[in-house]
């Protein structure tokens, strides 16, 4: 008798609990089930009686009285999806013959049977949340090592800018000296250059002594002879050339050769050295991330090959299609981290400048995938980074799974009791 009694009272508390989980209105959420069991049910600031909350009419502009028929073309239904995840619809999907909540809720009118898969659809989803898991936490110890290594070596940037700009100056004196031997060279290339002419006149043209200026016609020849008259032949200027400056005048025309080539090629490093610099200082001011987690990145370069492309992503520089530009690093696009984007690329007939998105992903290894193209040279691609795991999708991770294990554990649960009692009365 008290084995019956007791089996008979787990049964009335199962009974009850079944009840008192189904005490519900179709298409609400828990959390909004207070406001439509009051006596009255207020909606644009109208009072409109209970009777009216899923009467198959829509009383509010807004939809809420229809939250469980598609009476309401903005109305909102609530699939509970014990076992998954619960999802909100549109309450037009509602008794539209299309099983969009994985338990069928919103199909009960016997339009269409739909079966409640939410068990196996949820064991598909926790593997994947388990493995996310598993990822997020494993890229999360190697993001864990970039920071510090951010913490060891960012202050380096500072003394990279004072190396750099000390080798800028150095440069710039070693200029300013080029220029001034490039400067004096050129003063005096010309007169060497007429020398070099003058010298080769004299081997081809063959006057007489006691020919005059006037009775040559070539002007060039003319010239020739009044230099003569007035410096002397090429051979006596020649010599006094050399003494003068310490060269022929053919060492000396390769002399000023050198020296504005010398003068380019140290240009050429002055410049090479200010745009090393100013990217030094823009590095020192660029956002790496909330712990710098993203400083590792900074010098690397990543590549993406396709039957028809090649990609090359430099984080915190640019990205490239080949030779193509297609954008510099511009900004971080939210507040989370997760999307970068580059702009001003090499320009594309009819459609601007270049621009592109990058989406950044947890993984625990740096990678380029999925490029597309979604308008004419305006370019998305995903690139898979440890940088990107984070500590909150970890918590957010473990607390749906704990979740989900709970939600499992009360149905076995309740499984189990039913079958007990089950086996206990003879009527059942």
């Amino acid at each position: 008798m008290k084995l019956f009694s007791c089996n008979l009272m787990i049964y009335l508390i199962i009974c009850i609990s079944i009840v008192y989980t189904t005490i519900d209105i179709k298409g609400v959420s828990p959390e909004n089930l207070d406001i439509y069991l009051k006596d009255e049910f207020i909606c644009d600031d109208v009072k409109i009686p209970k009777s009216s909350i899923n009467d198959n009419y829509c009383d509010c502009e807004n939809g809420k009285d229809e939250p469980g028929t598609n009476a309401c073309e903005n109305g909102r239904f609530w699939c509970e999806n014990k076992g998954y995840e619960s999802l909100v619809i549109p309450s037009s999907f509602v008794n539209d013959g299309i099983c969009d909540c994985c338990d069928g809720s919103d199909e009960y009118n016997d339009l269409v049977r739909c079966e409640n898969i939410c068990l196996e659809v949820g064991k598909e989803r926790r593997k994947e949340l388990k493995m996310e898991l598993k990822l997020q936490r494993e890229g999360l110890k190697i993001k864990n090592e970039w920071i510090k290594y951010a913490d060891e070596h960012f202050n380096d940037l500072v003394t990279k800018i004072e190396n750099k700009k000390e080798e800028c100056n150095d440069l710039n004196d070693l200029l300013e000296e080029a220029l001034e031997q490039k400067e004096n060279a050129e003063e005096y290339q010309n007169v060497a250059k007429e020398l070099i002419d003058d010298g080769k006149r004299e081997d081809e043209t063959w006057i007489r002594e006691d020919e005059s200026i006037d009775q040559v016609d070539d002007e060039d020849t003319i010239e020739y002879l009044k230099r003569v008259e007035e410096f002397g032949y090429y051979k006596e200027r020649a010599e006094q050339f050399e003494k003068t400056h310490g060269y022929t005048p053919h060492e000396f025309i390769e002399s000023v050769k050198e020296a504005q080539n010398n003068y380019r090629e140290i240009s050429s490093q002055v410049s090479d050295c200010n745009n090393e610099l100013e990217k030094l200082e823009k590095h020192l001011h660029t956002d790496f991330g909330p712990q710098k987690e993203f400083f590792k990145l900074l010098d690397e370069s990543f590549e993406y090959n396709t039957d028809q492309y090649r990609y090359t992503v430099e984080l915190f520089n640019q990205v490239r299609q080949g030779g193509t530009n297609m954008g510099t690093f511009d900004e971080w696009l939210n507040s989370d981290y997760t999307m970068i984007h580059y702009s001003n690329g090499q320009r594309c007939w009819g459609a601007g400048n270049r621009e592109t998105t990058i989406h950044l992903r947890c993984a625990t290894e740096n990678s380029i995938s999925d490029v597309t193209e979604p308008n004419k040279c305006v370019y998305e691609l995903i690139f898979h980074t440890p940088a990107a795991c984070t500590s909150d999708r970890v918590s957010d991770l473990v607390k749906i799974l704990d979740l989900q294990d709970k939600n499992d554990k009360d149905i076995d649960e309740m499984l189990k009791a039913l079958d007990k009692t089950s086996s206990t009365f003879s009527w059942w």
